[in-house]
């Protein structure tokens, strides 16, 4: 398990330093422009940023062939897609890390950022990209690699279009007009995404349990 970790990984060294290089001159910005929303913008696509380049590691995999190789490595299948997806939520785990990172940069210019402006630009950053997660890799387990590009975008919008309905169905509810930043959203949101991306799971397993390989 650790050495399939170790390889997904290493096949997105690369694409890691981009998304290192990104986060970082993202969280410069705070620094230079001030706004409600310019903090929330920056951690929660700080988060999203080391997701989105998975889609161009999976497709080197499948060009190298690794993807045919690990399956006659000495693991079952369920772990090859459980190593997946430890390496996503270390994805996450990253995002956070560069996200509060920006926050050390703000707190030591003297600065000190709203707690729900915080609070929402992680709920949103990890939401979308686990909510992008789950629908991403089942589409590229079943389909391949080729049109990677275009499940990434994909998923992007759908998981924007959940939330959107997630504070519709919830202005429901409640009575009231219920906003994108609104606490209740954010925690909403938040749980629904884990959801999915536990159920993505499932899926995916079983999706390579009856995969064939040509």
């Amino acid at each position: 398990m650790k050495g399939l970790i170790r390889n997904n990984i290493y096949s997105m060294q690369s694409n890691l330093l981009v998304s290192f290089l990104i986060a970082l001159v993202l969280g410069v910005l705070p620094l230079f422009i001030q706004g409600d929303g310019i903090l929330q913008m920056v951690i929660s696509m700080q988060i999203y940023v080391f997701v989105a380049n998975v889609g161009s590691s999976l497709h080197a995999d499948e060009l190298s062939g690794w993807d045919r190789f690990e399956i006659t490595l000495p693991v079952c299948r369920s772990q090859i897609v459980q190593a997946k997806y430890l390496t996503f939520i270390l994805l996450f785990a990253l995002g956070i890390w560069a996200g509060t990172l920006t926050l050390g940069g703000l707190w030591l210019t003297g600065r000190a950022p709203a707690f729900r402006d915080v609070l929402h630009g992680y709920a949103f950053g990890l939401t979308l990209s686990a909510l992008s997660t789950a629908v991403f890799y089942p589409l590229v387990l079943k389909f391949g690699t080729d049109k990677s590009d275009v499940f990434l975008i994909l998923s992007g919008i759908l998981s924007c279009v959940m939330l959107v309905l997630i504070s519709g169905i919830l202005s429901l509810f409640t009575g009231s007009m219920m906003n994108m930043k609104a606490p209740l959203v954010d925690v909403v949101s938040v749980g629904t995404a884990l959801v999915m991306f536990a159920a993505s799971y499932c899926i995916s397993e079983q999706i390579l349990q009856n995969k064939e390989f040509v």
